[in-house]
């Protein structure tokens, strides 16, 4: 009887001192994982980076002020008109901004589309719907859409056009986005859309 009682007044105090060792460093690897990615001055890791604001929805912007024409220039190699914002009356809340060929102002040769879930209709997101649902809606056709490393854990490429697939697809925290380029080089068009949807979330969550 008297060794169960030693045993436990022993295990009590080993037992918190090892859950308040665990909940330090536990505290530690969060505080200094993202403030690391910032600091560098280098690529921000946009999901990294959103995560830090978990818990507080993210406002909606209008897309145009995420990117500039030089941004957009440089990323596609072409130059580029004035940035476009076009308003569509939808239940997600979609934003567009269009930058147009400088030299035909009717052929849009970039477009950046956002959702917010802030944005979206109260209806639809009283019945669950989210902007993971609306990313995964994109994600249809087999072998028409492939996985992309290195803006996102969830990003995928649906080709150059005006299909529901096509495009850059990205979703970051409450935020869903997609890029369209239209150039005839689909690797190009690519690695174009990477570059713009990568500068758009780093202002977006600077």
């Amino acid at each position: 009887m008297n060794t169960t009682i030693r045993s436990s007044r022993w295990f009590l105090p080993v037992f918190f001192v090892v859950l308040a060792a665990a909940l330090v460093v536990y505290a530690l690897v969060r505080t200094s994982r993202a403030p690391e990615s910032m600091q560098e001055g280098g690529a921000v890791d946009p999901v990294r980076y959103a995560y830090l604001g978990e818990g507080r929805p993210t406002a909606p912007v209008d897309p145009c002020s995420l990117l500039s024409e030089e941004t957009v220039a440089r990323a596609i190699g072409l130059p580029v008109g004035g940035p476009q914002t076009l308003e569509v009356d939808n239940p997600l809340g979609e934003q567009h901004c269009v930058f147009p060929s400088a030299s035909d102002p009717s052929e849009p040769l970039v477009r950046l589309v956002t959702v917010f879930q802030e944005g979206m209709d109260p209806v639809l997101v009283q019945n669950g719907y989210t902007v993971q649902h609306l990313f995964q809606g994109k994600r249809v056709g087999e072998g028409r859409v492939q996985d992309v490393m290195g803006i996102d854990h969830e990003a995928f490429w649906g080709g150059v056009g005006e299909e529901l697939w096509n495009g850059l697809h990205v979703r970051t925290a409450d935020v869903y986005l997609q890029v369209r380029v239209n150039l005839d080089d689909s690797g190009k068009a690519l690695q174009s859309a990477k570059i713009i949807a990568v500068a758009a979330l780093r202002n977006l969550f600077r």
